[in-house]
């Protein structure tokens, strides 16, 4: 088990960065009135909603796992799988580059319209932080707030799918799957945790760090998104006899001549 969790630890701490995992609670740490006990539950929410989801992926209906497995092993889906690796770097470069400069031309680009628009969107969300830490919070709105995000956020968090992968390949017994994604969620909102307990115990010192981390969330949010689903396109990519014929064809371009991609 020590050599899986080693294995997932370094994606669980990619996820700790994430916007359910990091970004809300540092929004739920700068505003007027704090709750503390309700961020905890936040996070405690968060991660076994986590954990339950992964459990129920990684043992989900073995006729349908084993099938999707083929089609991903098989010819087709190998084509499938790099096919949409291109495109999502493609999208990436568009989206953290082309459409970022017609996007911000208006503006001139200029930090302070990035955080202008940043604060802008946040406002969408003001009701949400409110009845989570405001004067009509509720365990209701945490809860709910905390499974929101976790269905938001699961489609696009890659690190957890790998990280499920490979808890599928070892084919643990039910308690070191337990184990493992349990550890993985505690990871996860470990940092998120590690500031709420600061801000509660030494808030003036720790006040000036959750504004930057919040600052740097809104000027990055399009270059982060576009360099995670870049990453993301990399991997799916680089597994694929694609990215091998591709490879074979630049370093020995006479010796790829006539040879059909596998």
């Amino acid at each position: 088990m020590t050599s899986l969790l080693m294995s997932i630890l370094p994606l669980a701490l990619l996820d700790a960065v994430s916007v359910g995992a990091l970004a809300m609670p540092v929004w739920f740490l700068i505003s007027d009135r704090v709750r503390h006990g309700y961020l905890c539950l936040y996070l405690a929410v968060l991660a076994l909603a986590y954990a339950a989801l992964g459990l129920a992926l990684v043992n989900g209906p073995a006729g349908l796992r084993e099938g999707g497995e083929n089609l991903l092993n098989s010819t087709a889906g190998d084509w499938i799988r790099g096919l949409v690796g291109v495109a999502l770097m493609a999208f990436a470069a568009w989206y953290g580059l082309v459409h970022k400069v017609s996007v911000r031309a208006p503006g001139g680009g200029s930090e302070a319209g990035r955080l202008e628009e940043g604060r802008s969107k946040a406002g969408r969300f003001g009701a949400w932080r409110d009845g989570a830490v405001g004067e009509n919070a509720s365990v209701r709105a945490v809860v709910g707030l905390a499974l929101v995000a976790t269905l938001v956020e699961i489609p696009t968090a890659v690190p957890y799918a790998i990280a499920l992968g490979r808890v599928d390949e070892t084919n643990p017994g039910l308690f070191v799957q337990v184990c493992a994604v349990g550890v993985y969620a505690a990871v996860m909102v470990l940092p998120a945790f590690a500031l709420t307990v600061g801000s509660r115990l030494a808030r003036a010192h720790v006040a000036g760090l959750l504004h930057r981390v919040d600052r740097w969330f809104r000027v990055n949010a399009q270059e982060n998104t576009a360099w995670l689903i870049a990453i993301v396109g990399l991997a799916l990519f680089f597994e694929t006899q694609l990215y091998d014929s591709v490879m074979n064809l630049v370093s020995d371009p006479n010796s790829a001549q006539g040879r059909p991609l596998q």
